[in-house]
């Protein structure tokens, strides 16, 4: 089970900001848009977008790769990203590792300025993971939210504490949408190469036989003749081209 999540002094930080039920959209975007072939390293960068016009003030944010298909080999530690964290503060507990990843403020109740803004209608950078994609070709999706989990220790999940009282938004309860990416490996550029290489050679490999029957048809036309050879004599081969 893959989860990782995070909790700021004065709430929580979670997948999903929102208020008065409104949600939040989580969309993953690798840094290399493929196409992609087995065993690539890939990088994949989490962006949490507010559809509301009002700001927020994220106070935990959780992610729960569970749903992730078990071919693509994610990182051991999940990276947050607080460069906007509006803190002084620095005490933060934090277990970075797989499978449940978090942080959190144990002075939260004392430090309520510990927050993620989440300004309406813009976009938040909440980190990303590093993925090593398997060798075979075919379609292996990233989940981040395991929609169906109804714990809400597991699953994405997101509070919000302003404006207004904390809001506990989660995928299960489906205020937390996208959260996905599939990844599609194509089979390898040489591997493209050798089998378009057989079938040219395997098309020239014939193209001697219907060579040889032109030339066949072409000495039948010019009115080449053979003649059988008479007894005690050697075969004869006349033209008609040349008058022999």
């Amino acid at each position: 089970m893959h989860v990782s999540g995070i909790i700021l002094s004065g709430g929580i930080v979670a997948l999903a900001a929102g208020f008065a039920q409104a949600g939040a959209i989580i969309e993953l975007i690798p840094d290399d848009p493929g196409p992609y072939y087995g065993g690539e390293s890939v990088t994949v960068d989490f962006w949490l977008h507010n559809p509301e016009c009002f700001d927020t003030r994220l106070s935990w944010v959780q992610f729960d790769f569970t749903d992730t298909h078990q071919a693509l080999s994610l990182d051991p530690t999940f990276t947050f990203d607080f460069s906007s964290l509006e803190s002084t503060v620095n005490a933060y507990g934090v277990y970075s590792g797989l499978p449940v990843p978090w942080i959190w403020n144990p002075l939260e109740c004392l430090c309520p300025e510990a927050f993620l803004p989440f300004p309406g209608e813009e976009s938040l950078h909440i980190g990303g993971i590093g993925v090593l994609l398997p060798t075979e070709a075919g379609v292996y999706e990233v989940d981040a939210l395991n929609a169906d989990e109804p714990d809400i220790l597991h699953g994405a999940r997101i509070d919000s504490r302003y404006p207004g009282p904390t809001e506990i938004w989660r995928a299960f309860d489906g205020h937390i949408t996208g959260g996905a990416y599939d990844f599609v490996i194509i089979p390898e550029p040489a591997s493209l190469w050798f089998f378009v290489f057989g079938v040219f050679a395997l098309m020239r490999g014939r193209r001697p036989e219907r060579h040889l029957v032109s030339h066949a048809r072409e000495a039948d036309d010019e009115g080449a003749c053979f003649g059988q050879p008479e007894r005690g004599k050697a075969i004869r081969f006349c033209s008609m081209r040349d008058g022999r």
